[in-house]
């Protein structure tokens, strides 16, 4: 039996769009990759998919891993998060994470986010000298020539990641430390005092409780 060449090329389209939505979705599991594959006319079985997902490991690689304990202190991350509001918009939250310290260095708001915006909010967030050496993000087109260029003059080498959420990324390979100064003292709650005694209806003077003028 021969296999056209066409029924070759199907074939091969199939799987890199599977591997392709399961790399740019790594949250997709393969019944959500089927139901998309079918909205684009691929009518593909959830075991197929299931073979052709490669999925990366959850651990960080040795070499990540080499990378992070040499320049743990001189990494910060930025995402961006949607936040639906209760009159139906939506506001984009732009974040900045140090890497070492899990402690956000920058928070702000915007419903129109651009790269000169996003690159004007790491301008303000790092005077020249608190410069970290590198910016962890992902691949978001958000991020244009602008910010790239401005990154650059400030002196940061870019590290970029898939598609999954930088903050993510940066919580999940950042080492935890316990600092048991930041623990907030526990203090005994006070102790209320019972209510006064309610000194009862006011009588003429002269008179004794229970008697009856």
């Amino acid at each position: 039996m021969r296999v056209s060449r066409d029924t070759h090329s199907i074939e091969d389209e199939r799987i890199t769009l599977i591997r392709r939505m399961a790399r740019e979705n790594p949250t997709w599991g393969r019944r959500r990759i089927q139901a998309e594959l079918r909205f684009l006319g691929f009518e593909v079985a959830e075991l197929t998919v299931a073979k052709y997902m490669r999925r990366l490991s959850p651990r960080p690689s040795s070499t990540w891993r080499t990378f992070l304990d040499v320049h743990i202190g001189e990494i910060v991350a930025v995402d961006f998060f949607v936040v639906p509001t209760l009159t139906f918009r939506l506001l984009f939250e732009f974040l900045i994470l140090r890497h070492h310290r899990r402690e956000f260095v920058h928070v702000n708001v915007t419903d129109h986010p651009t790269a000169a915006w996003t690159a004007h909010q790491l301008v303000e967030s790092f005077p020249e000298e608190t410069v970290p050496k590198y910016l962890l993000r992902d691949r978001d087109a958000i991020y244009g020539d602008e910010f790239v260029r401005r990154v650059k003059g400030l002196g940061m080498s870019e590290i970029l990641i898939a598609p999954r959420g930088a903050l993510a990324e940066s919580l999940r390979s950042a080492p935890v430390r316990f600092d048991p100064t930041r623990v907030p003292e526990s203090r005994p709650r006070p102790r209320r005092k019972p209510p006064a005694p309610h000194p009862g209806p006011l009588l003429p003077p002269g008179t004794r409780p229970g008697l009856e003028h």
